[in-house]
């Protein structure tokens, strides 16, 4: 059996001698008495889910709460994680101080940001913090019993309800800037969101739920810097924050489903500032807009499996090749010094990854899936 988490796996298409170095061998960097990425993730996921049950406590939820709530629920539950966290890491130096007061400030715009996009649309926020579970059969042609476990957590499903149908849309929160990208997910660098959305619909259906995926989207912790001219009114900052705060990714493209996202679309809007889609004037949605056919949205879902199987067999095989993807993995990888990896050299060779569009991404993947099976 092979125990992994999805992010693992996306570790692996990464680099696979990484993956080797940090969950084979457990390799570890001297741990420094300071703050990092992973640091103020941890809080702020932590912090989010608190909010929402202390929404819960007080009898109130994500859209009927006011500013002052937040501010002051923020304040008091980010003071509390930050003061049993890591020996009071956040606490030891002005310069964490100060970064407390930065996630401060990206918690308060997120969770008023949050309201904003509930508000607009028809979902629900079910449950943070959701826990993943799912047992692959590695080898269900050959009657091997290799068994691939993966284990995580869904930050936040949301659930809305039409024409007797439950649509699910999957959010993601990060620390950065983030986009579902065509080359990533066809490589399996990308698999969170697709597993996750393919979980949830089979969670709901295996309940007699009709149900279907409807959106799978990041949303990027901050407190975006506005700039714009100096007589910008407070409404124009407020409406550029909110633009700067949508949520990137796909989202089926059905009116329907799209509007379920952002009700303003169905009254005239020709934009949204909850998800990435615009309207052109002949109805359809323009070159830059997040969506996707709902057969190819399907195909996402079913190939997170697919390519999940195919890196734990690889995994299992003994691959631990420096094999680095071809933009992003050596320049901050904290194993630079062991793997030894110099482009200069003969035999070392990044992994390219395909071309390919949002167009072409579902054929090419139903086609590899279509293809016999290698495993014997």
């Amino acid at each position: 059996m092979l125990r992994s988490s999805v992010s693992q796996l996306e570790a692996y298409a990464n680099c696979p001698y990484k993956f080797f170095l940090r969950y084979g061998i457990k390799l570890k960097e001297t741990i420094a008495f300071e703050i990092d990425s992973r640091d103020t993730g941890n809080v702020f996921h932590e912090v989010i889910d608190l909010f929402s049950k202390k929404l819960k406590e007080d009898g109130r939820n994500w859209r009927d709460f006011t500013d002052e709530y937040a501010r002051d629920t923020v304040d008091g539950l980010l003071e509390k994680v930050t003061n049993i966290y890591g020996a009071c890491v956040f606490q030891d130096s002005a310069r964490n101080r100060l970064n407390i007061y930065r996630l401060k400030k990206a918690l308060i715009t997120s969770v008023l940001s949050i309201r904003y996009q509930i508000q607009k649309g028809a979902f629900e926020p079910q449950a943070f913090e959701v826990p993943f579970r799912r047992d692959i059969n590695l080898d269900s042609e050959t009657g091997k019993k290799r068994v691939l476990r993966l284990r995580g957590k869904i930050d936040r499903v949301d659930l809305a309800k039409k024409d007797g149908k439950v649509f699910v849309r999957i959010v993601d929160y990060k620390s950065s800037s983030k986009k579902l990208n065509p080359p990533d997910l066809y490589d399996g660098s990308q698999l969170q969101l697709p597993m996750y959305m393919d979980q949830e619909v089979k969670r709901l259906g295996e309940k007699g739920v009709s149900s279907g995926p409807a959106s799978m989207l990041y949303y990027h912790v901050e407190d975006p810097l506005i700039a714009l001219p100096y007589e910008s009114s407070e409404k124009d900052i407020e409406n550029e924050r909110r633009k700067q705060n949508k949520m990137h990714g796909y989202t089926v493209g059905e009116d329907l489903i799209v509007s379920l996202n952002d009700k303003s679309l169905e009254e005239g809007n020709s934009s949204s500032d909850v998800i990435n889609v615009t309207y052109k004037t002949d109805g359809g949605f323009n070159a830059h807009s997040e969506v996707l056919p709902q057969d190819d949205f399907n195909t996402l879902m079913k190939y997170s499996e697919y390519i999940a199987k195919k890196q734990a067999d690889e995994i299992l095989g003994g691959n631990i090749e420096a094999r680095p993807a071809e933009k992003g993995s050596c320049e901050y990888c904290s194993y630079r010094v062991s793997c030894g990896f110099d482009n200069r050299i003969p035999g070392y060779e990044k992994s390219k990854k395909e071309n390919v569009n949002k167009i072409q991404m579902a054929p090419l993947m139903r086609e590899k899936m279509d293809k016999p099976s290698d495993n014997s």
